[in-house]
């Protein structure tokens, strides 16, 4: 599948909302796959959450790591679901894909770290787009084993793509894939945040 279709795929569900973080994501099952994605920044609630900063993610942590807080706090309130469908994939050996856009796919690296954590033998492949930064510098190493197989893809100068900022200790993980215009570190552009394959 080709990642403008992904990236369609990403955006459009029949979303189910969590009601106390206001965290839209959707589960969707076929004979072989168990799709899980997550919604972008969509009320106010999701930007409040977006400007939140770091926490340990779990209470007695073998590798110690620091999570975005707003995004922790939103997909805490839907982790239930995930580990479900993530561990009935995992025992009938169908591949999990993990899905989001902007706010979602930040939250989508926290949804394929736990699922990596609970389940190592399952087969996951995720896809984020827009990506916030949402995980430390601090047990990196740990890091990079868990969001292995992450595809992130950035278009031109996204301005999402660059926060929280690295002086801050955050840092992307995952293989990137550019698209657009060309990347300059000076440059900041909303409009190549909302524009993704349009």
């Amino acid at each position: 599948m080709e990642m403008k279709e992904m990236y369609y795929k990403a955006v459009h569900a029949n979303w189910v909302t969590e009601p106390t973080t206001d965290t839209q994501y959707c589960i969707e099952e076929t004979d072989d796959t168990v799709t899980i994605k997550i919604q972008g920044s969509i009320s106010v609630q999701d930007w409040i959450h977006n400007f939140s900063f770091w926490k340990k993610p779990y209470k007695h942590m073998e590798h110690t790591f620091f999570a975005h807080a707003g995004f922790l706090k939103k997909y805490k309130a839907i982790r239930d679901p995930i580990l479900k469908a993530g561990r009935s994939a995992t025992a009938h050996g169908e591949t999990i894909q993990v899905l989001g856009y902007s706010q979602g796919a930040g939250i989508g690296y926290l949804v394929v770290e736990d699922l990596r954590f609970h389940y190592p033998s399952a087969k996951i492949e995720a896809y984020m787009f827009g990506t916030p930064r949402a995980f430390s510098f601090i047990g990196g190493k740990i890091l990079k084993e868990r969001l292995s197989g992450i595809t992130r893809v950035e278009n031109g100068n996204d301005i999402v793509t660059r926060i929280p900022f690295v002086w801050m200790f955050y840092r992307h993980y995952g293989k990137l894939v550019h698209i657009g215009k060309k990347r300059n570190w000076f440059r900041f552009s909303i409009e190549d945040h909302l524009t993704y394959y349009e």
